[in-house]
């Protein structure tokens, strides 16, 4: 196994969000095609929500990235992980070739919170994380 870190310089104050959105979008759409090869190479995986593997937010100031032989591994993942690890298994086995992650966000005054959906091809929104544990509070 080979660990791949990314450190970006992103989110530099206001002018810089919506360039930072689109590196986070273009990030997403990557890790979501890693898990789509993966579960083609991998076709016996199993299901997320058959899996196991629970929602754990990170610490503050961590953010690491899971494909889905990680997220199996661990049994813990958080929202952009479980989100295109399910939108690769909707791709790959639901015949559903529109769906992707979604980056959706709320602002607070000055803090913005970030979080990952699943947005199938019909425009519906999934919510991986909360079907695994994540709190009301948390998204």
């Amino acid at each position: 196994m080979r660990e791949f870190n990314f450190q970006l310089t992103i989110f530099h104050g206001e002018s810089d969000v919506h360039r930072s959105r689109r590196v986070i979008k273009l990030l997403l759409d990557t890790l979501f095609w890693i898990d789509v090869s993966y579960l083609i190479a991998n076709p016996q995986t199993p299901k997320l929500y058959e899996s196991g593997i629970v929602y754990k937010r990170e610490p503050a100031g961590r953010e690491n990235w899971q494909d889905i032989g990680t997220n199996l591994k661990e049994l813990e993942a958080d929202c952009e992980d479980l989100a295109c690890h399910r939108a690769a298994e909707l791709y790959v086995f639901g015949h559903d070739k529109r769906v992707r992650p979604y980056l959706v966000y709320r602002t607070f005054g000055k803090a913005t919170l970030y979080h990952v959906k699943v947005k199938h091809g019909n425009g519906t929104l999934e919510d991986p994380s909360a079907k695994l544990g994540m709190g009301k509070d948390e998204d």
